[in-house]
């Protein structure tokens, strides 16, 4: 397994606690979050084509929003009279931002493709 794809496995396992603790405040949405990334997590690790696939888009639309969540952590930066909720907003967005772009990066490599190829291949002969 690549070394990139191992860093994003724990990315997403970061993810995962995450969304369990967003969860064991009573919030449905982060025991749905986390299921997903178990998936995810699950279907990268046996080299699933289709995770690959799915986990890039949902990368593309993270990417787009937390661009937008950057912007309005700016804003909230420049505009608001304690800057505390800006800059908790600029990071947490700056921290979402770097997380899908590095998931696009990784997943878009030669070597982790082949790799994938390689295992899920070794699945079905296996």
């Amino acid at each position: 397994m690549p070394t990139k794809l191992k860093a994003l496995l724990v990315l997403l396992a970061v993810s995962i606690l995450m969304n369990v603790a967003t969860g064991l405040s009573g919030s449905l949405s982060g025991w749905l979050g986390a299921l997903i990334n178990v998936i995810l997590f699950l279907g990268v690790v046996r080299g699933k084509e289709g995770a690959r696939n799915l986990l890039m888009m949902l990368a593309g639309i993270g990417l787009m929003f937390s661009i937008f969540a950057v912007l309005v952590g700016i804003l909230a930066l420049a505009s608001a009279p304690n800057p505390l909720g800006g800059i908790v907003v600029l990071f947490a967005a700056a921290f979402a931002l770097g997380q899908n772009g590095f998931c696009l990066w990784c997943l878009r490599q030669p070597d982790v493709q082949h790799w994938m190829y390689q295992k899920s291949l070794g699945a079905m002969a296996g």
